[in-house]
């Protein structure tokens, strides 16, 4: 881990190659210990990925640092400030880079449909779906209940989800079912 790079290993290159995957879920502080330590560095993401959050940190502000930038150092340490992964302070570099254009976690190409046209301006190309795992369903379907948030509750979509589960429990094979709900008093 990071931590232990810093805790362990003289403050040197010690390493010849250090390889940063999910660099977009790496704060910048947390791997500088080690890219202090690795004569080159290949830093792996997606900038599409939403970074670590400081959610329950202090905000605390900064001033205007558009009127502190007198010096190349002071320019990038400004476009730095904005910055919490390791990801997006790579991106800020003039340094190579490349983008992989082949998606290739989903067994089917309906579920990054979506982000690949309104996040990756289409340019994923999805792998095709093996026959043997091809279905009649689609991979996501939206189900559109008119209901509405009330004191932390959504009853018209609560018995949406209920009446759904009742569906997919009686086909001749149900498949397992995952219900994810963002408070308690939703899901009770």
């Amino acid at each position: 881990s990071p931590e232990a790079v810093a805790q362990c290993f003289p403050r040197e290159e010690v390493f010849d190659l250090v390889v940063f995957d999910e660099a977009s879920q790496l704060r910048l502080e947390e791997a500088l210990p080690v890219v202090t330590r690795a004569k080159r560095v290949v830093i792996a993401g997606d900038p599409q990925q939403l970074p670590p959050t400081r959610f329950f940190e202090a905000a605390f502000d900064e001033g205007d640092p558009a009127s502190e930038i007198e010096s190349e150092d002071d320019l990038f340490e400004a476009q730095q400030r904005g910055t919490e992964d390791l990801l997006s302070s790579a991106l800020n570099l003039d340094a190579a880079s490349t983008y992989l254009d082949v998606h290739y976690r989903s067994e089917d190409p309906g579920l990054i449909a979506f982000s690949n046209e309104h996040f990756y301006r289409g340019r994923l190309q999805a792998l095709p779906t093996p026959p043997s795992k091809r279905g009649g369903e689609p991979a996501v379907r939206l189900v559109r209940v008119d209901g509405t948030y009330v004191d932390r509750t959504n009853p018209a979509e609560a018995e949406a989800v209920v009446t759904l589960v009742r569906e997919l429990l009686a086909a001749k094979k149900p498949p397992s079912i995952g219900i994810a709900c963002f408070n308690t008093t939703q899901r009770d």
